[in-house]
């Protein structure tokens, strides 16, 4: 009875899909390539949005990585430079201190000459500014050395070259301050 109903199961179920396949209607080819057209179109597109996202993607990451790269550089360059004219400002205060006749009645060669050479290392003698003011800074070591005899045209020639060198000194400090690398 199993074999029997099994049987005619399979008939009821055959039957059915067969008139299911029947009834479903008959495409033509035209139809079929349309569809074909239309998932391939849609697939193109897909890839199309696919590779131009991930080319803009690329491009906005190095536009962003260039920028954080200008911007650290632009920090570092910042802080050398503050540094620099830090440093500057400090050794030329203390080279017109040590060579002031009015404040120093006695020259430490020794410091005058440690700062003279620590001012000089840090002038550029390709930039004009920089090597005028490397000529004051020698003129004023010399000026104070040789013109000690505490006479008024010895005094003053050291007066006149450390007035030089501030006036230099504020010049270059300005200019490298507001300088743009």
């Amino acid at each position: 009875m199993r074999d029997t109903l099994k049987i005619i199961l399979e008939d009821k179920v055959i039957n059915l899909l067969s008139d299911t396949v029947d009834k479903l209607p008959v495409q033509d080819s035209s139809d079929l390539n349309s569809t074909y057209v239309t998932v391939l179109g849609m697939l193109l597109v897909a890839i199309i949005t696919v590779a131009s996202q991930y080319l803009l993607i690329r491009k906005t990451i190095k536009a962003d990585l260039e920028k954080i790269r200008l911007q650290i550089h632009s920090d570092f360059d910042f802080k050398n430079r503050y540094e620099w004219i830090s440093n500057f400002r400090q050794i030329i205060s203390e080279l017109i201190t040590t060579t002031d006749p009015d404040y120093n009645k006695k020259l430490n060669k020794t410091k005058m000459l440690l700062l003279i050479n620590q001012a000089q290392i840090m002038l550029n003698d390709d930039i004009k500014e920089e090597k005028e003011l490397e000529g004051l800074i020698t003129k004023l070591g010399m000026d104070a050395d040789y013109l000690k005899s505490n006479t008024i045209e010895g005094d003053n020639n050291i007066l006149l070259s450390q007035d030089a060198i501030l006036k230099g000194t504020k010049k270059l400090l300005h200019k490298k301050q507001f300088e743009n690398k």
